[in-house]
C-alpha cells in the first residue's frame, strides 16, 4: 500500500520536474492501480482540484474499459450478471470480482433456502416481492448522481437501487427455477415479467412500487403511455444489451457533475 507522503512527493515532482514527467507518471499509474481511491482523493486534498495529469491517469483507467464493454456488448446475449459486475468494476476498479459478488452471493444464498422449483409462476412472484422487500427491506430510489445505486457491493450493503437494476436482480436470482423471466417497458414503468417455464403463463411485477402484482389493464395504460397497443403476445422485451446501455447510460448520467 503507497503511503500518503510517497503520493504527494510524486505530486510535487511531477510539479518542479517537467523533464521526469514520463517516468514519474508511469511511478503514480503503479499506485493507482494499488488503490484508485486513495491517489484520487488525495490527489484532491492536496491541490483543492485534481491536477491535469491526475485527470489523464483517471481517464486513461476508464479508457482500458472500453475494450471490455465493446466485448460485452458483442456477445449473442450477454450475462447480465456479468454486466452488473463490470458497471461495479468501472465505478470502483479498486475491487476484483469476488469483492464485488460477495455480499450478493450471500444474499442469494439466503433466497436458495426458501424458493422451490415446485412453486407456481404466483408463488416465486411472491417468494421475491417478500425476499426483498420485507425481509432484505430494499428500497427503490431514482437515479441522481448517486453511483452507489449502481455499485452491487453498496446495493446490497445498503439495500438501495434503481427500478432497472432490481428488475435485473429479479431475473438473475429466479433464473434457476424454471421460470421465464424478461423485462418489458411501459410509461415511466420498468415491469418484470415472469412466465411459467412450461405453460407461460405471465405475471407482471412492479419493481418500483415494492414487487406489487400488476394485471393487464395497468400494463395496457402503460403501453399507451408510449404510444404502444397492448398485446400480451406482441410484448417486445428488452434484451440483455439493452438492458446494459441503459446501465451505461445511467452510469454517464450520475457522472456528469463529477471530476472524472
Amino acid at each position: 500500500m503507497p503511503k500518503e507522503n510517497e503520493i504527494k512527493a510524486i505530486f510535487s515532482l511531477l510539479e518542479s520536474e517537467p523533464s521526469h514527467k514520463e517516468q514519474l507518471l508511469k511511478s503514480l499509474a503503479d499506485f493507482y492501480k494499488q488503490n484508485p481511491q486513495q491517489v484520487y482523493i488525495l490527489a484532491k486534498e492536496y491541490y483543492g482540484a485534481l491536477p491535469s495529469y491526475i485527470k489523464e491517469l483517471f481517464q486513461e483507467s476508464k479508457n482500458n474499459f472500453k475494450e471490455e464493454i465493446k466485448h460485452f456488448l458483442n456477445l449473442k446475449n450477454p450475462d447480465l450478471l456479468e454486466g452488473l459486475v463490470l458497471i461495479s468494476k468501472i465505478i470502483n476498479p479498486d475491487l476484483n470480482k469476488e469483492q464485488i459478488l460477495e455480499l450478493f452471493n450471500i444474499a442469494r444464498e439466503d433466497f436458495d433456502k426458501i424458493i422451490d422449483s415446485s412453486f407456481d409462476i404466483t408463488q416465486k412472484a411472491q417468494t421475491l416481492k417478500t425476499f426483498f422487500f420485507e425481509v432484505m427491506n430494499f428500497k427503490i430510489e431514482n437515479l441522481s448522481t448517486q453511483k452507489d445505486l449502481l455499485n452491487l457491493p453498496e446495493i446490497f450493503k445498503n439495500q438501495k437501487t434503481t427500478p432497472l437494476i432490481m428488475a435485473v436482480i429479479y431475473l438473475i436470482f429466479i433464473y434457476p427455477y424454471e421460470a421465464k423471466a424478461d423485462i418489458i417497458e411501459g410509461e415511466n414503468k420498468i415491469i418484470v415479467r415472469l412466465r411459467d417455464a412450461f405453460s407461460l403463463e405471465p405475471v407482471y411485477i412492479d419493481v418500483y412500487n415494492k414487487g406489487d402484482f400488476v394485471g393487464e389493464d395497468e400494463c395496457d395504460m402503460y403501453a399507451a403511455g408510449n404510444f404502444i397497443k397492448w398485446n400480451s403476445k406482441n410484448i417486445i422485451p428488452l434484451t440483455n444489451s439493452d438492458i446494459f446501455k441503459r446501465l451505461l447510460a445511467g452510469l454517464i448520467y450520475t457522472s456528469k457533475n463529477t471530476d472524472f
